[in-house]
Order: structure tokens, then C-alpha cells, then sequence
């Protein structure tokens, strides 16, 4: 780029042109409709109601770049049109200043006017619908630090993550409690009930099965007689149906016993009855509505 240097008596010709009263070149010069109201702060005031000032516009390719604008001097403005999508030392379209640091020169940089990449801190968190790493902002996807810039990896280091970044997908983030360390993960999307979770209920039901061939039953007596052989006792049953019959049968001619007259019994029967839930063990999702975003982390370049 050529350079344009206006000598001193050249420049006062000019402002003389404009109707500028140039005294000396530290008194306040005016370009306007009103050159004669001056403000005594500004070395020169540019006026104007439907005019504005056009800063020079550059596309930068980082705000590292110095090759765009050829060794910027510290302070100088510039417009930006440019836009990088590296993931770090990104720019975007906006009026920036070159910021020289003369003790550290490899700390210089474009610093942007106004943007929030400039107003956070390292550390600091966003969410996004944006996919990607953008203007020193970095996905929390819990990738290794090695694979991060060398600028972040240091910032990330500093945070006091040595290995990976936190992994923030499908979480919700909360607030450190004093017994955590930041970074740390806990809580389950879903809920499974077990034993203890159920309330002391009993649940009604039907079932079926056949009780023990050889379950323990009693039949409680009730006292009374009768014949067995005869209508009266060693009658040989003459004349009746048993007659002489064999003296083993019913227990033997006139042998009489006690019974129950209604044959009155119970069965005691032990066992263990299954009564299905009609449940099918589907687990309870634990989380509240959601809007699905990604979180971001600053690392500063």
C-alpha cells in the first residue's frame, strides 16, 4: 500500500479551503456547517446532520492478522468485513483496534469494539443453537485438551481441567455445592422403581391350584349309634338284610361306632399364591421439559 504524507502548510491550505481558521495545528480544527464552533478537547471535529465518517474497510483473517494491514501501529481503526470460522483467533464483521503489546508482542491482536467475546472472561458459558467452535467459544463435548488450540489449551489448563473438557451433552447444568468440585457430573435421566420405593399395599387378586393329596384334614365327631349288623345287638340280624353276614363286615355283627352326623370337616393347606402386577418394568423420565441448545465454554485466546 502506497503512503499519502500531507506536509503541515498543505494541510492548513485545506482546512483554509473549508472555511477552517487554522492557527496552529494543536488548536481545535472544525469541518462543518459551523466552523466556528469549536470543541477545544478534539484536535479536529468533523460536523455534519446527514453525513457520517467511513472508517477504512479491511477483511481480516484473524485477530492476529498483520499482513491484511501491514505492521498496524497500536490504536489504529479499522472496519472489519471479514468473517473466520477456525474455532480461535476468529473474527467477525465490526469496527476493531489494533492493540500492540509492547512488553509481550506475541500477546498483540485486532480487539473488537463492543463484542462479547471481548467482555467475557475465560470460563464463562452460553448456550447456542450454533453446532461448532466459534470466536474463542468451544463446544463442552468433553474432547481431550491436547486437541485444542495451544491458546486454549493453556486457558483450559488455568480452569483446572488437565485431561478433557466437562461433557455437558444431556445434562442439565447446576449450581457447585460445597462438598463438589467443578466439573463434576452426577444424577440419572431416568428412574427405576425398586421394592422399597412401592407403599405397603395388598394387591387383590384370584388363584388356582390343587391343594396336597396328603394335606392334613380332621373330622371332628359328634356322639350317636347305630347298627351295623342287625337292628339290635347279637340278634344275628335274623330277618333283616345283613342276616349272617361275615362277622368282619361294617366291623362285625352289631359293632356300632360314633361319626359325625353331617360328616362336618376342614383341610389345612400351605402354599405361596403369585398375584402379577401387569406391569412391564418401563423406567420414569426424570427430567422436566426441555429445549434442546448446545453449551459453550470461553477459552481465551
Amino acid at each position: 500500500m502506497k503512503k499519502i504524507y500531507i506536509q503541515a502548510s498543505i494541510l492548513i491550505s485545506l482546512f483554509s479551503m473549508t472555511g477552517i481558521a487554522a492557527s496552529a495545528q494543536t488548536t481545535a480544527q472544525k469541518i462543518g456547517t459551523n466552523p466556528t464552533s469549536k470543541d477545544a478537547s478534539a484536535l479536529l471535529e468533523l460536523e455534519a446532520s446527514n453525513k457520517g465518517f467511513l472508517m477504512p474497510r479491511v477483511a481480516l483473517t484473524g485477530l492476529t492478522d498483520v499482513s491484511t494491514v501491514n505492521t498496524p501501529a497500536h490504536a489504529l481503526m479499522v472496519y472489519n468485513t471479514a468473517t473466520t470460522t477456525s474455532g480461535t483467533n476468529d473474527v467477525t464483521p465490526g469496527y476493531y483496534y489494533y492493540n500492540k503489546d509492547l512488553n509481550t508482542p506475541a500477546n498483540s491482536k485486532w480487539v473488537k469494539l463492543t463484542d462479547s467475546q471481548n467482555t467475557s472472561a475465560s470460563g464463562d458459558l452460553k448456550n447456542s443453537f450454533k453446532t461448532a467452535d466459534h470466536a474463542g467459544w468451544f463446544l463442552l463435548d468433553g474432547r481431550a485438551i491436547s486437541t485444542l488450540p495451544a491458546a486454549a489449551q493453556a486457558a483450559a489448563n488455568a480452569l483446572g481441567f488437565s485431561n478433557n473438557l466437562p461433557d455437558a451433552r444431556d445434562r442439565f447444568l447446576k449450581t457447585k455445592s460445597s462438598s463438589e468440585s467443578l466439573g463434576d457430573k452426577g444424577g440419572l435421566n431416568s428412574l427405576t422403581l425398586v421394592l422399597a420405593n412401592l407403599p405397603n399395599i395388598t394387591f387383590s387378586g384370584t388363584i388356582s391350584g390343587t391343594a396336597a393329596s396328603a394335606g392334613a384334614h380332621a373330622h371332628p365327631a359328634i356322639e350317636g349309634q347305630f347298627l351295623l349288623g342287625g337292628t339290635s345287638r347279637n340278634n344275628n340280624g335274623t330277618g333283616h338284610y345283613q342276616g349272617n353276614g361275615n362277622p368282619t363286615s361294617w366291623g362285625g355283627i352289631g359293632a356300632d361306632a360314633n361319626t359325625g352326623s353331617a360328616g362336618a370337616h376342614t383341610h389345612t393347606v400351605s402354599g405361596s399364591a403369585s398375584v402379577p402386577s401387569g406391569g412391564s418394568g418401563t423406567a420414569l423420565d426424570n427430567r422436566s421439559p426441555y429445549l434442546v441448545v448446545n453449551t459453550f465454554i470461553f477459552l481465551a485466546n
